[in-house]
C-alpha cells in the first residue's frame, strides 16, 4: 500500500511542478501553441506513464506473485524492466513526434516542450539517439 501511496505522491508533485511552470511561461509570454500543448499532454499519458509500470513491473511480479528474494533475480527483474521501459520510450517517443508532425505542430517547439516535460532528451544527447528512428536514420523532425 505504500508503493501506491508513493506513485500518487510522486504524480501529484509532477502535475503541480507543471502547472507552475505553465504559469511561469504564461507570464514571461513563452506559453507554447495550444496543438504543441495537446501533443505534450497526449505525450505525458502516452509516454511517460505507462514507463514506471513497464519498469518496475518484473520486479513487482518477482517480490509480489513469485515470493522470490533472490537478490540476483531481482537485479534480472530489474535490469528487463528497464530494458522494455527503454523500448517502450524509444519506439513510442518516435511515433509520437510523427504523430505530432501530422497535426502539425511546430518541430522545434514540440522538442522545446518535450524536453521541459521530460519527454524527450535534449538535441545531440547519447540518450537522444536511441530514439527508434534515429536509430534507423529515419528523422522526423
Amino acid at each position: 500500500m505504500t508503493k501506491i501511496y508513493l506513485l500518487i505522491i510522486m504524480c501529484v508533485a509532477y502535475f503541480a511542478l507543471s502547472v507552475f511552470v505553465k504559469k511561469k511561461q504564461r507570464d514571461l509570454d513563452l506559453s507554447p501553441s495550444a496543438a504543441t500543448k495537446k501533443a505534450i499532454w497526449t505525450g505525458v499519458f502516452w509516454i511517460q506513464v505507462p514507463i514506471l509500470p513497464i519498469f518496475l513491473g518484473p520486479l513487482f511480479v518477482q517480490k509480489e506473485i513469485i515470493s522470490n528474494e533472490n537478490v540476483l533475480i531481482s537485479s534480472l527483474c530489474l535490469a528487463f524492466g528497464f530494458l522494455f521501459a527503454w523500448l517502450w520510450w524509444s519506439v513510442n517517443v518516435s511515433l509520437w513526434r510523427r504523430w505530432a508532425k501530422k497535426k502539425g505542430v511546430d518541430g522545434k517547439e514540440l522538442q522545446s516542450e518535450g524536453e521541459s516535460s521530460s519527454i524527450l532528451w535534449p538535441r545531440g544527447h547519447f540518450f537522444e539517439r536511441t530514439e527508434y528512428d534515429r536509430i534507423i536514420n529515419r528523422q522526423h523532425y
